[in-house]
């Protein structure tokens, strides 16, 4: 399945049915679904998505921007990323609960 430039992160929804590849070269992220395994149009954060990981009730999606020191998260439901939240500390990954 091609995707963006440089991926290097993958995360899937709790239900299965869906996969985010965070593409570092591209400041993009990829939604794909499993079930066709047809991509999504990318979605635009910037910086360099580095991480990814889906809330376990599988509505948010979590991503690293290791560039611009912040967490982004994405609606998964309408794949628009919503306002970063910033870590001055530089993240380079995500783990949720």
């Amino acid at each position: 399945i091609a995707v963006g430039v440089a991926p290097v992160s993958l995360a899937i929804a709790p239900d299965g049915r869906m996969a985010y590849v965070a593409n570092e070269g591209a400041g993009t992220v990829t939604p794909i679904d499993l079930e066709t395994g047809r991509t999504g149009s990318a979605i635009d954060i910037g910086g360099e998505p580095y991480d990814v990981h889906v809330s376990s009730g599988g509505s948010t999606v979590w991503v690293v921007n290791r560039q611009d020191n912040d967490l982004v998260p994405i609606d998964a439901r309408t794949k628009h990323p919503g306002t970063p939240i910033s870590d001055p500390n530089g993240p380079l990954t995500i783990v949720l609960r």
